[in-house]
C-alpha cells in the first residue's frame, strides 16, 4: 500500500491536493514507517471528526490557540527561544 492510499483509506473523498497535504503536512512522511504514518493519519482523522470546523496546530493534531499553534507546541517553541537567547 502506498502512503497516498493510506490517506485515501481514511479520507476517501480527499482530492489529490488534500491527500498530499495530509500526507506531507500532518505526518512525519517520509521519515516514518508505514504503521507510524497510518497512526498519524488516523490521529488527524479523529481530531477532524471531533472538531470539524476547528483550526488545528501546524505541528500536531491539537486545537490551535495561538498563531497556528496549540498551547503545548507554543510553550515548547517559547522554551527553545529562551534556551537559545
Amino acid at each position: 500500500m502506498t502512503p497516498i492510499e493510506l490517506v485515501r483509506e481514511m479520507f476517501p473523498d480527499a482530492t489529490e491536493d488534500e491527500a498530499d497535504f495530509i500526507l506531507w503536512e500532518r505526518t512525519a512522511f517520509p521519515f516514518n514507517d508505514i504503521e507510524g504514518t497510518r497512526a498519524q493519519i488516523m490521529e488527524f482523522k479523529q481530531a477532524i471528526d471531533k472538531h470539524p470546523n476547528a483550526r488545528f496546530c501546524d505541528f500536531c493534531s491539537n486545537l490551535a490557540l495561538v498563531k497556528g499553534c496549540c498551547a503545548t507546541c507554543w510553550m515548547a517553541f517559547d522554551n527553545m527561544l529562551l534556551l537559545t537567547a
